[in-house]
């Protein structure tokens, strides 16, 4: 039997095999969007993090608006679409695609300033107290790094 985490992976790799996902994939939600231009403005480090980026959609908004995004996600479709996008975009080389689960992140502890989780977290497994270390890098109060998750369906 295989376990509610093993179904989820299943699940997006077949939506992404097949192309019927359901989901938007092009346009950043206006959520990501409203807070990542607000936060543009008042934060000193640009280095973000966009967990199970699929497509890439946030992380082309960031990297217009001056950020240096990473989009992890764990299917490579995904990452094979989002590349393409940018590229489409002209934005090939300013974001970093990692094929990667985000329960066990191949990356530098503290090496970001936001933290976007649009939907990664949604899967059963619980999030793990590993991921708070690669957050964002130590901080004065004043430079304090942003953590965006999905907000509640109705603020969509």
């Amino acid at each position: 039997m295989r376990t509610a985490y093993e179904e989820n992976r299943r699940y997006f790799r077949r939506a992404y095999e097949t192309g019927c996902h359901g989901w938007e994939s092009s346009e950043p939600s206006p959520y990501v969007a409203r807070n990542l231009t607000i936060v543009a403005s008042s934060i000193a480090g640009r280095r973000l993090l966009d967990l199970g980026c699929g497509e890439g959609r946030h992380c082309l908004l960031a990297a217009r608006i001056g950020f240096l995004p990473t989009g992890v996600d764990y299917e490579p479709r995904a990452l094979v679409r989002a590349q393409a996008s940018a590229h489409q975009a002209g934005l090939g080389g300013r974001v970093r695609w990692v094929a990667a689960d985000v329960f066990a992140l191949p990356l530098a502890p503290g090496s970001f300033d936001v933290v976007v989780d649009y939907s990664a977290f949604h899967s059963p497994r619980p999030a793990p107290r590993t991921i708070r270390r690669h957050e964002m890098r130590p901080r004065t109060p004043a430079t304090a790094g942003r953590l965006f998750h999905s907000p509640p369906a109705a603020s969509l």
